[in-house]
C-alpha cells in the first residue's frame, strides 16, 4: 500500500502500508502546533517537521522498508515531501503525525512511528474510514531489538491517555508476517481481511479498554 505504515521492530521484518488519499496542502513551514515528544527506555520520539524530509527519505526508500510500506515502489524525495506536506503536517493539528525514533545514547535516527488517519486502506475497506492507524517503519539495522514494540507501546499509551482516543486500527499486508506478530504482541485483534492495491491486507483493532486490561495484566 503506500505511505507511512506498519513497520518492523522485534523479530520483525518491515513496514506495512496505508495513507495515500491526499489532504489539502499546507505550506512546508513549521506549524505552531506539534504532537507531544515522547521518551521510552531506550528511544526518544520527536514529531516530524518540514525539515526532516531527507531523514524520512533515507529510511523509507530502503528496499526492505518500502516492500510493504510503499508496495515495493521506488520512493523519491518528492514523494516524501508530498507525504509530509499533505498528510503529516495537516494531521498535527489533531496532535497526530509521524515521530522520528532516535536512540537516546547516540541520537541516531533508527526509524519512524506514527498515528495517522486511515486513507488508502479505507478505499478498499470502507469501515476503516475515520479510524486512526498506528504505524511503524524501522531501518533494517535496528531490527530484532524490540524497538517497534517499545515505541508503539508508548504511542498507544499517548493515543489513549493523552488524546482520549477510544480505539486504534492497524492494517498489515497479508505476506508481512513480522508485522502480524508485532500487532498481536501489542494486543490488536483481527477485524477483517480485504483485497488491496498490491497485496491482500488484514485489519486489526485495539480498544482503549482492552489496552488498559492488557497493561494491567503485565
Amino acid at each position: 500500500m503506500t505511505v507511512p505504515a506498519d513497520g518492523d521492530g522485534e523479530a520483525d521484518g518491515n513496514g506495512e502500508a496505508t495513507p495515500v488519499r491526499l489532504a489539502a496542502p499546507v505550506r512546508l513551514a513549521a506549524l505552531d502546533v506539534l504532537p507531544t515528544a515522547l521518551t521510552t527506555r531506550r528511544i526518544r520520539l520527536a514529531p516530524v517537521t518540514a525539515g526532516d524530509i531527507d531523514v524520512l527519505w533515507t529510511i523509507w526508500r530502503g528496499a526492505d522498508v518500502r516492500r510493504y510500506l510503499f508496495d515495493d515502489i521506488d520512493v523519491t524525495r518528492e514523494r516524501v515531501e508530498e507525504i509530509v506536506r499533505t498528510i503529516v503536517l495537516p494531521s498535527q493539528v489533531r496532535k497526530l503525525g509521524i515521530w522520528l525514533a532516535r536512540m537516546q545514547a547516540s541520537a541516531v535516527v533508527i526509524g519512524t512511528v506514527g498515528l495517522l488517519p486511515v486513507t488508502t486502506s479505507a478505499l478498499y475497506a470502507p469501515r476503516l474510514q475515520g479510524e486512526i492507524e498506528a504505524l511503524a517503519a524501522f531501518d533494517p539495522s535496528a531490527w530484532g531489538n524490540g524497538y517497534a514494540t517499545e515505541t508503539l507501546e508508548a504511542l498507544i499509551d499517548y493515543a489513549f491517555r493523552d488524546l482520549g482516543l477510544v480505539r486504534l486500527a492497524a492494517v498489515v499486508d497479508v505476506p508481512n508476517e513480522a508485522s502480524h506478530r508485532l500487532v498481536a504482541r501489542l494486543g490488536f485483534a483481527v477485524s477483517g481481511e480485504f483485497l488491496g492495491p498490491r497485496y491482500p491486507f488484514r485489519t486489526y483493532v485495539l480498544t482503549a479498554a482492552s489496552s488498559i486490561r492488557r497493561r494491567a495484566g503485565d
